[in-house]
């Protein structure tokens, strides 16, 4: 938990690390939940539809990855925020849920590997897999609302809310 006054505090000497400065569009940033919550990187595979109780100006879930090497593995983890008056609360569940891969994102995820590494540049390879994670997550997220378990996802997501102090 903290307040709304150092949250702003914190998006503002984090705004060269390309964080939003408006603090919901901060909550849908992958950077938001990898420098404000743990130091470990953090991919967003999917937002998640949650019913934002009536005295809470912001929430936000994600389903994502967290991890200090490659992010693309079945995302597990969910991580919500919600700011009541000056206060901010958050929770993350790793390991919470149980999700399957998306064959048509590991598609795209293959197809933009396949692509040639820019041979000029040293980071190359690595540029070649951020664009590859940004095509596959975006995959993801279109594609996740019609599987199998993202009911479940949701509803873990909306339990999680409701185990933070609010009232």
């Amino acid at each position: 938990m903290t307040t709304t006054t150092l949250l702003r505090h914190w998006l503002g000497e984090h705004r060269e690390d390309g964080m939003p400065q408006e603090s919901g569009a901060a909550l849908k940033s992958d950077r938001f939940y990898y420098y404000a919550i743990q130091d470990a990187a953090f991919a967003i595979y999917a937002e998640l539809p949650i019913t934002k109780p009536a005295a809470v100006s912001a929430a936000a879930a994600v389903l994502g990855v967290r991890g200090n090497g490659g992010l693309k593995a079945p995302p597990d983890e969910i991580d919500v925020v919600a700011i009541q008056g000056d206060k901010v609360y958050f929770i993350a569940a790793s390991g919470a849920v149980k999700t399957t891969p998306i064959p048509a994102c590991e598609k795209v995820w293959k197809q933009m590997m396949a692509k040639p590494v820019d041979k000029k540049d040293p980071r190359g390879d690595m540029i070649r897999e951020d664009h590859a994670m940004a095509a596959f997550t975006a995959c993801f997220a279109k594609e996740a609302p019609s599987q199998s378990w993202f009911a479940a996802v949701v509803k873990k997501a909306q339990s999680q809310l409701e185990l933070l102090p609010l009232h």
